[in-house]
């Protein structure tokens, strides 16, 4: 009796570990949300995608402190840009696209899509204050988008408006007297509808550049881009 009477406690104690241990692990799952792509006929899984696809997060985004398109272009794969302008106009996908305004054809080869507005061509220093996902995809595109995405597609999703109000701000300074400030607010129209609502954003970035003008001796070369999205 007395081997039991000693045994009962090391048992229950045993038990009372494991069902501890056991609620641990349950409570430890965590189901991980998954990324649906945006650019296609319907909202599609990133890992049921068929072609090759990057997706980026607004709040990847914000971490890699990316204020341009042109940031994420040197940090996606098989994507890579030639100027025409301050900021990228012309991309090229896995090789395939425009290097200028003048080579033949000039249908762009890589499509730029924002909000659904086709800015091919025009939208490589897009500004990513405020947006929600940035999308890459590589090979044809041309069955949705047409002639405009024969090598790839880029689809950037501004953030769509919450059934609360919300806003966030950005006031920004560096070096080459740097400045970017912005502004989103959104939320319902009206008090109980959740069906009815806006969002709109403000953003600014200027720069003097690190270039200097000796023929007129200032070192004020100036970039900026603006952006209003509503």
């Amino acid at each position: 009796m007395k081997h039991i009477m000693i045994a009962l406690p090391a048992l229950t104690a045993a038990m009372v570990a494991a069902g501890l241990y056991a609620a641990t692990n349950e409570t430890a799952v965590m189901e991980l949300e998954a990324l649906e792509v945006k650019a296609s006929l319907r909202e599609s899984r990133l890992a049921e995608m068929p072609g090759s696809t990057t997706v980026y997060e607004g709040c990847q985004i914000e971490r890699s402190g990316a204020e341009h398109f042109q940031d994420l272009i040197e940090l996606t794969p098989n994507l890579n840009y030639s100027g025409g302008s301050a900021r990228p106009q012309f991309l090229q996908m896995r090789g395939i696209g425009e290097l200028d305004q003048y080579d033949e054809p000039l249908i762009p080869s890589v499509g730029f899509i924002i909000d659904d507005i086709d800015f091919s061509g025009i939208g490589g220093g897009a500004a990513l204050f405020d947006i929600a996902q940035a999308e890459v995809l590589r090979g044809p595109q041309g069955s949705i988008f047409g002639a405009n995405a024969m090598a790839g597609l880029v689809n950037l999703k501004s953030s769509e408006p919450s059934p609360f109000f919300t806003g966030r701000g950005l006031l920004e300074y560096g070096s080459y007297d740097t400045t970017s400030a912005g502004l989103a607010v959104g939320g319902p129209l009206l008090r109980e509808s959740d069906a009815l609502g806006f969002r709109l954003s403000l953003h600014q970035h200027r720069s003097d550049g690190f270039m200097e003008n000796k023929t007129l001796g200032r070192d004020d070369t100036t970039i900026s881009t603006s952006s209003l999205d509503g």
